[in-house]
């Protein structure tokens, strides 16, 4: 498996400010921290509420990149408003937003580039119950050769592909300085859902079978153990 650029726990103010891999953050506005799939992740009820971590220090941008985590919704697909789950997406001039969306009511990422709109990726129906854990895993490569059937943005659920385009843009497309955890840019569209365990790569990762381990680098820690004590 990949070693992510940015990983925080989102278990508390500590693990957004300082996670365990990647530069820190800040939290937006006020978010409490309430159980999730490993102890606490971050729960975010009202607009102008989350946390974001700066892009360019943890190699986020439309170029290449996956971006997973835990998502615990507070509602079913009978909810009425839009609620965002991250966005690093800054309209006109790009960026990526996955949110749940009120009129398909399902999951959706939509992305901009080159100061334009590019697509939309629904996932069609999937069904959960409030308070539900739900792992989502998002994949992009504009050049759509690393994710495989020359897909260009994929959109995993539970470790099972949901979504995907061939849609391409071009290299370089801006994005928004911040990746934004729980809302969408403006802090709006709050996320109305408990949120944990972030992982960013500057790298296509297709294979979520690891959702269930909250750490990352095991199998790397292991190999130089294994290799030191053979010399």
């Amino acid at each position: 498996m990949p070693t992510p650029k940015l990983w925080s726990k989102l278990e508390d103010a500590g693990d957004v400010t300082s996670p365990d891999l990647g530069t820190g953050g800040s939290e937006v506005g006020s978010p409490t921290y309430v159980a999730a799939k490993f102890n606490n992740g971050i729960f975010i009820d009202i607009d102008n509420e989350g946390c974001n971590f700066p892009c360019a220090a943890n190699s986020i941008n439309l170029d290449k990149g996956t971006i997973e985590l835990w998502w615990k919704p507070n509602f079913t697909q009978a909810d009425g408003d839009n609620h965002g789950i991250f966005s690093f997406q800054d309209v006109p001039t790009g960026g990526l937003l996955c949110y749940f969306d009120e009129y398909s009511d399902d999951i959706t990422v939509s992305l901009w580039a080159n100061s334009g709109y590019k697509f939309s990726i629904i996932t069609a129906g999937l069904t959960w119950s409030a308070n539900d854990l739900i792992h989502l895993g998002v994949t992009w490569d504009c050049t759509g050769a690393d994710i495989g059937s020359g897909r260009t943005c994929a959109l995993y659920v539970d470790d099972v592909l949901k979504a995907s385009t061939t849609t391409t843009w071009n290299a370089g497309s801006g994005h928004n300085a911040n990746l934004y955890i729980g809302s969408n840019v403006s802090s709006a569209m709050h996320a109305d859902a408990v949120l944990d365990n972030l992982k960013t790569y500057d790298t296509c990762k297709v294979d979520f079978s690891d959702k269930d381990t909250e750490g990352v680098g095991e199998e790397e820690a292991e190999a130089t153990i294994f290799f030191s004590h053979n010399f």
